[in-house]
């Protein structure tokens, strides 16, 4: 809420610094004020959305952490143009003028303030219930709303012009780059992943058998493999669940494009505290990942998943594994529900996907347990397709293991904790919290659904104590 309070108090100051009402008077002046501001505010409002982002560079903020800037922005922006509108409208109106607005450029204007409100609109409204539909809807709208308001003051001389071609020019560059990026990687038969320590970030993967013209964001887990996983739920996951339980085995060709995503700098802390819930382990399992190849491990690490089931454990057996045997990370797994997840039910077997990172060799699609085999391929990604039932608040008792659960060897291993039930999230953070000296810094990071993320970032805020120890919170969200 302060960056938003901040960006409207910079308008509102911006709108009557400086005024020279002897010319022209205070009504038309405003309008025009306005109206530059609003154009100015555009610029704002793209250079925030850039995937691509010089901010990433310089500050620890990548292009997802910027986004609520990018919405607060275009709203204040839409804000600004209708401000504009009104104003001209009603001091055409009073000189008796009301004509003008059917001329050509008015017209241009009238339908760019129609555009940038369904701009807007979707954003607020639709994006909450169908994200492909807001996508293209954004893409459309942004488009058009940039070539009317250039239509609408034409002239180089007053400068309108040049700054929408500036606009359309950064989203043309940031397109540029991403398009590049994504037919690298997709332009022969090795298997090389995006550049970069990739664990914990995220790439946007695109499948064109399954949606041609769209690409989604999933975290990696693992940068070795450029491993994904993938929950399905609706759009292109729920699509693609359906394809590779339609089409066994069946070819695709695939690519990816990024690495995205800022990170605290992990040697800086004494220890660090990793909460995952359901498929928010990917970015808490990838970050575990990264701090032990990229740093050794020489951080401790208290690493807690909470899965609804034990079936679930295949997505990340292997992984777990690992960072238990490095002898720094203290693995704990919580299983919260005895409901076995549709993936691993008879009628609806388990997916594998896999896809060479950089290539046009067509994925693989396996819905049994056996390995996926790739003609050429020495690594490979891999998705595992799984719908997530609801879970029950608290689980009463838990049977043994059937040894069908996908990862018997995890159950088996006594060196990694599996207990029953809901873990008390807030008792946790506390007590590593009062665990720690005075002069130690603690990394908390979490990863997961909406209700775990608030009581993480309200119990850690709830630490903070001048006497120590210092803490910082970094939280990765399901928002696309």
């Amino acid at each position: 809420m302060s960056q938003a309070f901040l960006f409207i108090a910079i308008n509102v100051i911006v709108s009557f610094v400086n005024m020279d009402n002897k010319s022209l008077g205070i009504q038309t002046n405003l309008a025009a004020r306005w109206g530059w501001l609003a154009v100015a505010n555009m610029v704002v409002t793209v250079f925030l959305s850039l995937k691509n982002t010089p901010l990433a560079y310089i500050s620890a903020w990548s292009y997802e952490r910027i986004n609520v800037l990018h919405r607060i922005a275009g709203t204040v922006t839409l804000g600004v143009v209708i401000l504009h509108a009104c104003t001209y409208a009603s001091y055409f109106g009073n000189s008796n003028n009301i004509k003008r607005l059917r001329e050509h450029e008015e017209i241009y204007g009238i339908v760019s303030g129609f555009t940038m409100f369904v701009l807007v609109a979707s954003a607020l409204i639709i994006r909450r219930f169908t994200y492909e539909l807001f996508y293209f809807m954004h893409i459309v709208f942004f488009l058009a709303t940039v070539v009317f308001v250039g239509l609408h003051q034409p002239e180089v001389a007053k400068k309108i012009a040049i700054v929408t071609c500036v606009v359309g020019g950064l989203w043309v560059f940031d397109r540029s780059v991403r398009f590049i990026r994504l037919v690298f990687y997709s332009v022969n038969n090795e298997a090389v992943g995006p550049g970069g320590d990739a664990s914990g970030s995220h790439c946007f993967v695109w499948i064109p058998g399954v949606r041609f013209f769209e690409m989604h964001p999933f975290t990696v887990v693992s940068s070795a493999s450029n491993e994904f996983v993938v929950s399905s739920h609706d759009g292109f996951t729920r699509d693609l669940h359906r394809f590779a339980a339609a089409n066994p085995g069946r070819s695709l060709m695939a690519s990816v494009e990024g690495p995205y995503g800022t990170f605290p700098n992990m040697p800086s802390f004494d220890r660090i505290l990793m909460i995952g819930g359901g498929s928010g382990a990917s970015f808490t399992t990838g970050m575990a990942l990264r701090v032990l190849n990229k740093w050794n491990n020489k951080l401790p690490i208290e690493f807690h998943w909470m899965v609804r089931h034990r079936g679930y454990f295949k997505w990340f057996a292997d992984h777990l594994v690992e960072l238990r045997a490095s002898g720094k990370v203290n693995v704990n797994i919580h299983v919260t529900g005895n409901t076995p997840p549709p993936s691993i039910d008879e009628e609806k077997p388990n997916l594998y996907l896999a896809t060479p990172p950089r290539s046009t060799t067509p994925i693989e699609i396996d819905r049994d347990l056996r390995s996926v085999d790739i003609e050429k391929m020495d690594e490979i990604e891999k998705m595992e397709i799984a719908s997530q039932p609801s879970s029950p608040a608290h689980s009463e008792h838990l049977p043994p293991c059937s040894g069908n659960c996908g990862a018997h060897h995890l159950c088996l291993d006594t060196g990694i904790e599996i207990s029953e039930g809901r873990p008390n999230v807030s008792h946790i953070i506390r007590e590593r919290v009062a665990a720690a000296g005075r002069t130690e810094r603690i990394l908390v990071i979490g990863c997961g659904p909406t209700s775990l993320m608030d009581e993480v970032r309200n119990t850690t805020a709830d630490c903070i104590r001048c006497e120590g120890p210092a803490l910082e919170l970094h939280c990765e969200q399901f928002g696309w």
